[in-house]
């Protein structure tokens, strides 16, 4: 039997997502962001994650972007797995990971938020591929480029398959990364102040389709969508390197400032450096940018199962008294309060069906958006994987500056199944006065367009889990 469990964790303000897919004993897990703008929230969902992944293993990590409700449960989760085969993030330079670290201080302490561990995540920041090889915690890191290697197109270089997964005897199943390179010289030098020992760093085009085949009838995709603009924060960068004096202008500028040079510099002139780059920018600031310059470099990833009609049978015991009956699989759905959320959708297309994950991304801007369902809509030129979407994560914790109506009637258009599909939105509590997120708008658009929401707030007190079975 083939299944697949997906969960989308509770943790408020952030984002967790986790999958375990299964056939005949031949397991792969993954994990999509680890993050939560409290981090006790997300030390709560490790036992239940744990859980599911009793063996600790880990076979790909997803990172949509660096914000610190998406990463900061990073350290933690690594150390209650055997940490991870590939981890796919952002290629960010290092100058634009300043500024978003510095921009997330200036966030986080003006919310009054836990700063304990905020040394860690500037670490991170300053250099990413040694603090995933100083952990030992990974064994390759893979930096995503919106054009990677010059390939001159997205999404078109050929398939390769790891070494270690080809092996007939392994209980891996094979997991094909599209042909990636090693960074080079001078990208390495922006993710690494060293020479790394344990993870090896290569990087891939940004919009790729990467397939984990279990057998050539069963398969699970994960399809990647990246488009970087790196112009406002690049903007922000000088303009803070210009209040900056003696040996800390130097420091910056190198990437060697340490975390308590930072802390103590002036956060008046931190914001005023800001709004001096974001008056310029009037553009930016209304597509919602103002604040999140780097919401246009989030990963989006969907996954999801491909299934060949062949493979295709009807389930054990199938009778006219059976609710499964005259349907060759199916998808379960629920949100794990209670067996009366429960319910159980025929696919769209009854063989390729999945999440589409969309982290922060802008998707209210109207050419993102545009390039992001010409992506979906036609991967490989074979699929709408739009149109095979049961669950959708709305952007940004659903921020009206990051989706809205129109996005949403864009997405119907294409194929969005607005009846079947589910929205999940992980955010805080309501308190709009803080964050606004889930945003009224947001949740009156999908409510006009017949889409059931679930809000994953904190005190919500369990995942929401699809689960997969196919006979």
């Amino acid at each position: 039997m083939f299944s697949a469990e997906l969960r989308q964790h509770w943790v408020g303000q952030g984002l967790f997502h986790s999958g375990l897919i299964d056939f005949n004993n031949k397991f792969f897990r993954y994990v999509y962001d680890c993050g939560a703008y409290k981090k006790k929230n997300i030390r709560r969902t490790y036992p239940a994650y744990l859980r599911v992944n009793p063996s600790k293993k880990l076979d790909a990590l997803f990172i949509s972007h660096l914000d610190s409700d998406h990463v900061n449960g990073l350290g933690e989760l690594l150390k209650h797995t055997r940490g991870a085969r590939h981890v796919f993030l952002p290629y960010i330079p290092r100058k634009v990971r300043q500024v978003m670290a510095l921009q997330e201080y200036e966030r986080l302490n003006a919310a009054g938020a836990d700063m304990a561990d905020y040394g860690d995540y500037w670490t991170f920041m300053q250099n990413p591929l040694d603090w995933f090889d100083e952990r030992g915690r990974a064994d390759e890191v893979i930096f995503l480029m919106r054009r990677a290697e010059g390939d001159g197109k997205t999404g078109d270089t050929p398939a390769k398959t790891p070494p270690d997964s080809a092996s007939k005897k392994s209980r891996l199943p094979e997991f094909i990364i599209p042909e990636n390179g090693i960074v080079p010289d001078e990208i390495l030098k922006e993710v690494s102040d060293g020479k790394p020992e344990n993870a090896k760093a290569k990087w891939l085009n940004g919009r790729q389709v990467l397939e984990v085949r279990f057998t050539e009838e069963y398969r699970w995709l994960f399809a990647l969508f990246y488009d970087d603009n790196f112009e406002i924060a690049e903007n922000i960068y000088t303009a803070i390197a210009n209040i900056l004096h003696d040996r800390k202008k130097e420091d910056w500028e190198s990437g060697k400032m340490k975390v308590e040079d930072m802390l103590k510099l002036d956060l008046k002139e931190v914001r005023q450096a800001f709004q001096s780059v974001l008056e310029k920018n009037p553009p930016s600031v209304e597509s919602g940018c103002d604040r999140s310059p780097m919401n246009y470099g989030s990963l989006c990833l969907f996954s999801g199962c491909r299934i060949s009609h062949a493979a295709v049978k009807e389930p054990p015991s199938s009778t006219a008294g059976n609710p499964l009956y005259g349907r060759k699989q199916y998808w379960l759905i629920h949100d794990g309060m209670s067996s009366a959320h429960e319910r159980m959708l025929g696919l769209l297309n009854p063989v390729l069906s999945g999440w589409l994950l969309t982290g922060d991304s802008v998707l209210s801007d109207e050419n993102y958006r545009k390039e992001f369902i010409e992506w979906y809509k036609n991967v490989g030129s074979k699929h709408n994987l739009l149109a095979a979407t049961h669950t959708f994560t709305v952007p940004h914790h659903g921020s009206k500056k990051n989706f809205d109506g129109e996005a949403l009637s864009e997405l119907a258009a294409a194929g969005l199944s607005m009846g079947q599909c589910v929205a999940v939105i992980p955010a805080g509590n309501w308190n709009p006065s803080k964050w606004g997120h889930p945003n009224t708008e947001v949740l009156q658009a999908l409510n006009e367009k017949n889409i059931s929401w679930v809000h994953m707030h904190e005190y919500r007190g369990s995942d929401y889990i699809t689960i997969l079975r196919a006979f």
